[in-house]
């Protein structure tokens, strides 16, 4: 039986800096049937490290999830994935790269 898989799709690289930026800005470039049909998104931090919620609600230097330099993170559901925010972690602004499946 073959073996059920989503497909990477569509990747982008930005800058997180000391604002925070939710996946649906414009920084990003994903349109709105992109954001609607990801099922899951891959996070890769390099540079530095960032934090992250996917609650809807604005993380900041000291609150939220982290996210290391060099490593990566799956989120899954849609839900979950629309509301990401990511912003820096330290006083580093953080090369970030999404991909989003579905």
């Amino acid at each position: 039986m073959p073996e059920f898989a989503y497909r990477a799709r569509e990747a982008r690289e930005v800058t997180i800096g000391d604002t925070a930026m939710a996946i649906n800005h414009a920084d990003f470039g994903w349109i709105a049937s992109d954001l609607a049909r990801a099922r899951i998104a891959t996070i890769g931090a390099a540079t530095a490290g960032i934090r992250f919620l996917y609650t809807g609600d604005d993380p900041t230097a000291t609150f939220g999830y982290v996210l290391s330099k060099d490593s990566i993170l799956e989120i899954p559901r849609n839900e979950n994935i629309n509301n990401l925010i990511f912003i820096r972690a330290a006083g580093v602004d953080a090369a970030l790269t999404i991909t989003l499946e579905w």
